[in-house]
């Protein structure tokens, strides 16, 4: 019994010194000195951790930025290198039923005195898109060396309507529409999808926008990267 009294008098003072508890914690929330003293106090300590921490996150944020566009000049470099051995073949008039190899083909005889045999030619289609109302064409090669020849001998094709280009990706058409409005004709080509551009007698690789600021010495800005025609 005597231990029994013992546990109910414990239990009231814990009771006790609960409700007290509580009256001192609600006359503090009632006291809008005190409520500011602490959310002063708060943000001097989360206005210390961000100080600390921010430079920290904005390290890692750079790396991470830096390494994502790593990995995208990885795979602009691993998609062109698929294009390779393609052309595009644009102002090809389009008939019904055509045979596009044959088309091809005796365009690369009669016009550029190149031989391109049926088994030169990995695949060749039209595209989906008009070039001043003709679909642009084209080839994927099984050899690289009888994509050269062909497109060593474009230039036979000046004063024609037909225009052969290298297979470029987004990125790089991008790059050469850029250098179309800057740099002066017969400053810029392509040489197994690389971009060449000469300035004062030197010859300079063009991979990003910037490398077209640095030779030219005109600022670019920096725009969404569209496929287009070149």
């Amino acid at each position: 019994m005597a231990e029994y009294k013992l546990r109910s008098k414990q239990a009231g003072s814990v009771y006790d010194e609960d409700l007290i508890a509580e009256k001192i914690v609600d006359r503090l929330l009632a006291n809008n000195d005190f409520i500011e003293r602490i959310s002063a106090k708060i943000s001097e300590h989360l206005s210390k951790i961000s100080e600390h921490l921010s430079p920290i996150l904005d390290a890692k944020v750079n790396t991470v930025m830096t390494e994502v566009g790593q990995l995208k000049m990885k795979l602009e470099q691993l998609e062109q290198y698929t294009r390779l051995n393609n052309l595009r073949v644009y102002g090809v008039k389009e008939s019904p039923n055509e045979d596009v190899c044959k088309v091809f083909g005796d365009i690369c005889r009669e016009k550029l005195n190149v031989v391109v045999q049926p088994s030169d030619i990995d695949v060749i289609h039209r595209l989906k898109g008009k070039e001043d109302g003709v679909r642009p064409i084209i080839v994927r090669f099984t050899s690289r060396i009888v994509k050269k020849k062909v497109f060593a001998s474009k230039s036979k094709l000046k004063g024609s309507k037909i225009v052969i280009k290298e297979d470029q990706t987004p990125h790089r058409n991008n790059l050469l529409k850029h250098l179309s409005k800057r740099a002066p004709p017969g400053t810029y080509w392509t040489n197994d999808c690389r971009i060449l551009s000469k300035s004062k007698n030197k010859i300079f690789h063009i991979n990003t926008i910037q490398d077209i600021n640095d030779v030219w010495g005109r600022q670019i800005p920096i725009v969404n990267e569209t496929t287009s025609g070149i």
